[in-house]
């Protein structure tokens, strides 16, 4: 588990990173030149570039330090999720890419009481680009590595992840602040009084054999995209757990698309991802209105969140799509949970 740090984690040495490469290091390291990137959500610590001579290797640093906690649902959600995102390289994802699925390759994962290090290959040699909104052509090639990755999931969810059993970081569980904050008096008090029974029904149909490993958090920043733009590849696997694959892409539809694309062409998206998706599962009977309909049920659990935290993205698509959504199930939803 992911412990607080008084002191920064030392950095790795050459003869470290020589023996975490193993064969991939045709020599030995003989110098690291460094260099921050970002650092995390609220301080709780960095990504850095790390440059290998004689190598001529890049690869990235993922160093978790998180603050004190406080005894807070927020920091412990946060604590879970690196804890989520160790099993998930250490178990997940040599298997996945195995299968071709484009993530980037872990070297070593040590989350031995001093914070975590995750060391990984580093996606931009081969997808440079991370473009903050996405046009048809990398939208499509987005939704393609999803169904790739939950088509190869689907029924098979890796129980490595027990520690976030349920994807997404935005589930109801976790997020009652947010639901608290949905005020009586605003549009919204209708869905917040029907979002146990929507995270019921979501989560009743994420046990059947549609359930999938989902990323969870799949939005433009954590997708690096080709330069020609038909490849893509993702990171930041924080939040990846058992859920329906149409959550990712209802999340990723209202964050990540042009508003225009996703306005106009919401169903060709839509039918792209699912025929895909069967194509990589080979499961006939999940059919595009079965998706569709989870894709629905998705979008309005997202905007539930959204409704307290605060709407960012594809605001006026994903506000009108659900006000319909609610018009035309929401009685159905209430009832079924009455």
């Amino acid at each position: 588990r992911v412990r607080a740090m008084a002191a920064p984690m030392p950095d790795l040495s050459p003869e470290d990173l020589t023996a975490a490469l193993k064969d991939k290091a045709k020599k030995k390291v003989t110098r690291v030149r460094k260099r921050r990137l970002q650092t995390l959500w609220a301080g709780y610590g960095a990504v850095n570039e790390l440059e290998l001579d004689p190598l001529k290797l890049k690869l990235i640093e993922k160093i978790v330090q998180p603050p004190d906690g406080d005894g807070s649902v927020s920091h412990e959600r946060k604590i879970k999720s690196y804890d989520v995102e160790a099993d998930f390289y250490r178990h997940v994802a040599p298997r996945a890419r195995t299968k071709g699925i484009k993530i980037p390759e872990p070297f070593l994962v040590d989350g031995s009481g001093k914070g975590l290090r995750i060391l990984m290959g580093d996606l931009r040699e081969e997808f440079p680009s991370c473009p903050s909104s996405h046009n048809e052509k990398q939208a499509l090639a987005s939704l393609s590595w999803l169904a790739k990755f939950h088509g190869h999931f689907m029924g098979a969810v890796p129980e490595c992840c027990s520690s976030w059993p349920a994807g997404t970081y935005w589930r109801l569980e976790t997020r009652w602040e947010e639901w608290e904050d949905i005020r009586a008096s605003s549009n919204w008090s209708e869905l917040k009084a029907m979002a146990s029974a929507l995270d019921a029904t979501l989560a009743s149909a994420a046990s059947s054999d549609v359930g999938t490993l989902v990323h969870g958090d799949f939005k433009a920043a954590n997708i690096q995209i080709s330069s020609d733009g038909e490849g893509v590849g993702a990171l930041d696997f924080q939040y990846c757990g058992r859920a329906l694959g149409a959550k990712d892409v209802a999340y990723y539809l209202a964050s990540s698309v042009e508003n225009s694309l996703v306005s106009l062409k919401e169903e060709k998206l839509l039918r792209h991802y699912h025929a895909a998706l069967i194509k990589e599962c080979n499961v006939t009977t999940y059919s595009f209105e079965a998706f569709f309909s989870h894709f629905e049920l998705s979008l309005l659990d997202y905007v539930r969140f959204m409704a307290g935290w605060g709407f960012w993205g594809n605001v006026q698509w994903a506000q009108e799509r659900a006000k319909r959504i609610i018009a035309a199930r929401g009685a159905e939803l209430m009832a079924a949970y009455a």
